[in-house]
């Protein structure tokens, strides 16, 4: 590989060890075609086969990001539910590209996922060392983990789903349908 294409797996994101954990988080957030950085979660009133709820205290423990975001869009695929189709935030997460062939000469093939809320409280508890290294290789404030609520897929029932706020740490659950909040990507390393 060219150093110059090395330097593009620079702008894939950061990878993250901590709490026996290790993923990569995406360099920025996930945006849509129309470049609006807030989605649905989408599926209200749908159970998802093999996703089980997980109420306070069991969501911490939740690290199964990558499998959650599979089921996710496998059940979701085609539906609509109350106006929202499929899985918005899943299937940003999932198409979000760190660069591409058209832009940068080299395709971005990482599997990317929506995070679970384990993932993501990893994100809020060692968010101040993040936010060092994003300002550290891309210089740019606008990448940075901030104060608002992020999407997780970490299922809590059929209605909700859980959310992080990844200034304060907040954990919340908020409604699939009618919350518009934000997707940051996350793969395995």
């Amino acid at each position: 590989m060219t150093p110059a294409n090395k330097l593009k797996f620079i702008r894939r994101g950061l990878c993250i060890r901590a709490h026996s954990q290790s993923f990569v988080i995406a360099a920025q957030e996930c945006y849509a075609a129309d470049l609006s950085s807030s989605f649905y979660w989408g599926g209200l009133g749908k159970a998802i086969d093999g996703l089980s709820a997980k109420m306070l205290g069991k969501m911490y423990t939740c690290f199964t990001g990558k499998e959650d975001t599979r089921l996710i869009l496998d059940a979701l695929k085609g539906t609509n539910s109350n106006g929202v189709e499929g899985a918005p935030a899943a299937e940003a997460a999932v198409a979000y590209k760190a660069f591409t062939l058209d832009g940068d000469g080299l395709e971005d093939d990482t599997e990317w996922f929506l995070p679970s809320s384990g993932q993501m409280m990893i994100m809020y508890r060692y968010r101040d060392q993040i936010n060092e290294m994003l300002r550290a290789f891309w210089s740019s404030d606008s990448m940075f983990l901030t104060d608002k609520y992020y999407w997780t897929s970490t299922y809590y029932d059929t209605t909700n789903a859980w959310t992080c706020n990844l200034n304060t740490g907040h954990m919340n659950v908020q409604n699939k349908n009618t919350s518009l909040l934000h997707v940051r990507a996350t793969a395995e390393e």
